[in-house]
């Protein structure tokens, strides 16, 4: 018996009034580590550009550090390991994930992604696309 590929999709809510989006896959979370991978249009704007770099990363393709502009800002594209990093579930992880952030570091919106996370962003890139092109609305 072979498996089905899996399905992601975006789900579209509001925290605190602004728009957020959340990944699901297979109308669940994306992996255990991480029940919901929910973020804003700022994070959304990030994952998109960076989307190249994050496509070569979900398909284990080398990703160089680089740095990058964005809406009159910059933003930093790099591959980090935390070793032993500790989950709040007490598991210890070790697993590389793509970190993008706003220069400088605290100055604006940051994100990272491990490889299930990258695949899934990669996976409703278009969809992402078109929700921030609408300034978070839902589609009609």
């Amino acid at each position: 018996m072979t498996s089905q590929p899996s399905k992601y999709e975006l789900r579209f809510n509001f925290f605190k009034g602004a728009p957020i989006v959340e990944v699901l896959k297979d109308d669940g979370p994306i992996h255990a580590y991480d029940r919901h991978f929910k973020f804003g249009l700022e994070k959304a704007k990030l994952l998109l550009a960076a989307l190249h770099e994050i496509e070569k990363f979900a398909h284990g393709v080398s990703v160089v550090t680089r740095s990058m502009p964005l809406e009159g800002r910059t933003i930093k594209i790099q591959v980090l390991k935390k070793p032993d990093f500790i989950h709040s579930s007490g598991k210890t992880i070790s697993n590389p994930w793509l970190a993008i952030d706003t220069l400088p570091i605290g100055s604006g919106a940051s994100i990272g992604v491990g490889v299930e996370k990258a695949k899934a962003v990669c996976a409703v890139a278009e969809e992402l696309r078109a929700w921030v092109r609408r300034g978070g609305s839902r589609p009609t």
